[in-house]
């Protein structure tokens, strides 16, 4: 990296991945580019490392946008790892730190109408997005990215494919570089998995004890019960009370006789 600025040395798929979003970036300043990492691989890093090889050679201004504040705090960390003098604001929660350099902010900020207007004024040339797997066309992500055409686009994440099937494609286009875990686990960055079993003390779950909808019907019918004896033990004890208050020898008398009745009653109340 140029200046001395980078204080840690990239992996070779980090490396690997930066040549190429920067060839793309130099083709089309105005494109877009994603790169899938498995979790544990150091994507923060690695698009600081990105933005700030653009910045050094173009010295746009750019916007890091993320989903919870722990990951904005993580990456104003990590990409002063890369350049300990970087000037970065904030913009989520009760910050609005707008006008700095680079930039990270939440996504559910910049979503409110008032934020969308300032995206425009600070001619960002770089937008990343990470945990880009949340981001579509159609939610509050595309709301955001719409208002920045000639940004160019990075989105990274762990997680490139969505449960409903949906893409982010034409945000991002297609992944320029793809790191699995397997990938990984070979090539010696992450530790491989091992699984162990042992013996449990608790008992098999048996088929009839699987809720159906039978047995749904069964238990409400059996709370529905368990809460009328509930309340009848209720007004017997509170008639019990005003036969004490106004016969109390009749009241112990009677409760002689219904030892097992009164015991009930001091449980529930206990």
């Amino acid at each position: 990296m140029k200046d001395g600025h980078m204080q840690i040395e990239l992996r070779d798929y980090q490396v690997a991945t930066m040549q190429k979003v920067l060839a793309i970036y130099q083709h089309n300043p105005h494109g877009k580019a994603k790169f899938v990492w498995a979790t544990g691989l150091g994507k923060t890093v690695g698009f600081s490392a990105i933005a700030h090889e653009i910045r050094q050679r173009t010295n746009t201004n750019v916007l890091i946008i993320a989903h919870r504040d722990e990951l904005l705090n993580q990456a104003a960390q990590k990409y002063r790892y890369i350049d300990p003098d970087a000037s970065i604001g904030k913009v989520g929660g009760s910050s609005h730190e707008w006008g700095h350099p680079v930039t990270v902010a939440s996504i559910q900020t910049l979503c409110r109408p008032q934020h969308l207007k300032s995206l425009k004024r600070f001619d960002y040339g770089l937008v990343i997005v990470d945990e880009a797997h949340h981001a579509l066309n159609s939610n509050e992500y595309g709301k955001v990215l719409a208002q920045l055409p000639n940004a160019f686009k990075l989105g990274c994440t762990a997680t490139d494919d969505r449960l409903d099937n949906k893409t982010n494609v034409d945000l991002f286009g297609e992944p320029v570089h793809t790191v699995s875990i397997l990938d990984a686990i070979e090539q010696g960055y992450l530790c491989n998995a091992s699984a162990m079993s042992r013996p449990s003390p608790l008992k098999p779950v048996q088929a009839s004890m699987v809720s159906t909808p039978e047995r749904v019907t069964i238990k409400q019918k059996n709370w529905r019960n368990a809460l009328t004896r509930r309340n009848e033990i209720h007004a017997l004890r509170k008639h019990i009370s005003s036969m004490q208050a106004a016969d109390r020898p009749f009241a112990l008398a009677w409760m002689s006789i219904m030892p097992i009745t009164w015991q009930k009653l001091s449980m529930h109340e206990a």
